[in-house]
């Protein structure tokens, strides 16, 4: 199975997201790749956005309790992964289970969101 390739940058000028399937990266920061998977509510997830899970995170570090968790998509070991930003570095592998995962918002347009966390 083939997935679509597409990346995105936040353009600190204008302060908007652009989004290109090809495009020359010299000119940009910040350029964030599309995962191939959308979130709960059909969004196109890609690397920098931040999202918001209802559940357990996997390996069972947190005991199996049900909870709300911020986390980040990043990119590490050759996977799309997905890290605890309260817990700052626990991760799971972005593809167990992104249909339970929510954006609300990224890393460059919503810095905050990892500064509450």
């Amino acid at each position: 199975m083939s997935r679509e390739i597409k990346f995105r940058t936040f353009d600190r000028i204008s302060k908007e997201m652009l989004y290109y399937d090809i495009f020359d990266f010299s000119e940009f920061t910040g350029i964030m790749q599309y995962t191939g998977l959308k979130d709960k509510n059909g969004k196109e997830i890609y690397e920098g956005d931040v999202v918001k899970i209802d559940g357990v995170l996997s390996g069972g570090f947190h005991g199996g309790e049900l909870k709300t968790f911020i986390c980040d998509i990043s990119f590490g070991g050759g996977a799309f992964i997905v890290r605890d930003l309260k817990r700052h570095g626990y991760c799971e592998y972005l593809g167990n289970k992104p249909m339970s995962y929510e954006i609300i918002g990224n890393i460059h347009e919503n810095p905050e969101l990892l500064e509450s966390s």
